[in-house]
């Protein structure tokens, strides 16, 4: 109904925000419309400063490669949510979130972003950078609020990055105020009553304090590595037809771009493709050619020894911290061919 609408686009608001969004559709529309309620809503929480609000554009389509992560994923946190009576009936409780951890560029952002459109939830992201003051007790106020927040806008997607800046192993006794924002979203996260679903990531798993990633935090712990071959193909692919619509010359091949390039990083292959497409407009062209790609290509400096170790220490870490099999033994499966493939590359060179 109307007023069912009106009720989810207001939720989150205190009454005189209320009153402020209503006036303003009223004064525009001259009706009072739950989209535009929402669009007003989600102005005032962006400048709350302390999160950002949308509604994402794709799903997992936008997500090249991935694809053991992505069914993971879809196997035991969409059909869950998405099948909420036959989920009780099994005995089965909502899923609560997951740690995503993987170097920088691997794109989970836009795993957890795709994840809220997936399931038709707003996404909230978490302004790490403007939690943290130097101001007494500030730190602590605005991670209450934004807690407060998410959960009156819930249910919804609410991705921390760098969630280690509030939890790191051994530095909860050196600052108090550090420890008391620790607490604040450490019984936010064990909160049996919590709607929200969130998606944490870090670049340093093995410093997140154990009480972090202690059984009912967090459901799953999963790591997010460079992308393999076929998902830098996929990668391109998204990259060039899907989240932008590049022209491609008939000589441009993504798949023999994806064998070129081992070890680079989703956002890396995202940067490709805008150095081929400025290239273009130097140029004055129409089309993105083979060459265009090759001087992009050119422009990179890689360091592979450096890449391995990390790929090497990331698979280390899942040893350690992923905490279902199943998924770990797939996932190792998946990337013997990359291991593989780096060492072949190295001999070439």
């Amino acid at each position: 109904t109307k007023v069912n609408g009106l009720v989810h686009a207001t939720a989150g608001l205190n009454l005189h925000e209320v009153e402020s969004v209503a006036l303003k559709s009223i004064y525009k529309f001259r009706d009072l419309k739950p989209e535009a309620l929402a669009e007003y809503k989600n102005d005032i929480i962006r400048k709350s400063g302390i999160l950002d609000i949308e509604e994402p554009e794709y799903g997992f389509e936008a997500v090249g490669g991935y694809d053991i992560l992505k069914r993971f994923i879809k196997d035991n946190i969409i059909k869950i949510l998405q099948n909420p009576t036959k989920a009780e009936k099994l005995g089965l409780r909502p899923p609560r979130g997951l740690l995503l951890f993987g170097m920088g560029g691997t794109g989970k952002s836009l795993l957890a972003k795709s994840l809220a459109k997936e399931l038709k939830l707003p996404f909230l992201r978490l302004r790490t950078e403007n939690i943290v003051s130097k101001y007494y007790g500030e730190t602590e106020r605005s991670m209450a609020r934004a807690l407060e927040l998410a959960e009156e806008i819930a249910p919804c997607v609410l991705f921390i990055d760098e969630i280690d800046r509030f939890g790191q192993r051994g530095q909860l006794g050196e600052h108090e105020a550090t420890r008391r924002t620790f607490s604040i979203l450490l019984e936010w996260l064990g909160d049996a009553r919590r709607k929200t679903i969130i998606v944490g990531a870090t670049n340093r798993v093995e410093d997140l304090d154990e009480a972090f990633i202690r059984v009912g935090r967090f459901d799953y712990i999963i790591p997010m590595l460079l992308p393999d071959l076929e998902a830098r193909r996929q990668i391109l692919h998204v990259h060039t037809k899907v989240v932008r619509k590049v022209p491609l010359a008939k000589d441009v091949n993504l798949d023999e771009i994806a064998r070129r390039t081992d070890w680079f990083t989703g956002a890396e292959l995202e940067e490709l493709v805008l150095r081929s497409a400025r290239n273009v407009l130097k140029n004055n062209r129409d089309r993105v050619t083979a060459e265009d790609f090759e001087v992009a290509l050119a422009t990179f400096r890689i360091n592979y020894d450096a890449r391995r170790e990390q790929m090497t220490r990331y698979l280390q870490l899942a040893e350690l911290f992923c905490n279902d099999a199943e998924f770990l033994e797939n996932l190792k499966r998946s990337y013997i061919v990359t291991t593989d493939r780096a060492e072949l590359l190295k001999r070439e060179l």
